[in-house]
């Protein structure tokens, strides 16, 4: 029997950094108005529902909006503004495939 190995979980700074990078993904495959459902997102990351909505809560608080909602609902998100044209220069970086 294999020994599970232990991950620690990500913090929520991490999930930030990974909603960016899904979020520019898609907007560089779907156009700069490209969303994404909470759920879909969760389900890209391999994280909780619940886990997503508090980290766009988080980035949110900043001034510099990084997420804006897409629907009242609050169950929809895409980059916001001032981070849309940020995607173009990550995708040149070294860690970008």
């Amino acid at each position: 029997m294999r020994a599970r190995r232990f991950e620690p979980p990500m913090t929520t700074d991490e999930i930030i950094d990974l909603i960016y990078r899904t979020l520019c993904r898609r907007q560089q495959t779907h156009g700069a108005s490209a969303d994404m459902s909470l759920d879909e997102l969760g389900a890209a990351l391999g994280i909780r529902r619940h886990q997503v909505r508090e980290a766009v809560m988080v980035a949110r608080l900043s001034d510099d909006l990084l997420i804006a909602f897409v629907t009242p609902a609050r169950d929809r998100v895409r980059l916001g503004r001032s981070w849309q044209a940020r995607c173009e220069d990550e995708s040149k970086a070294p860690w970008s495939t």
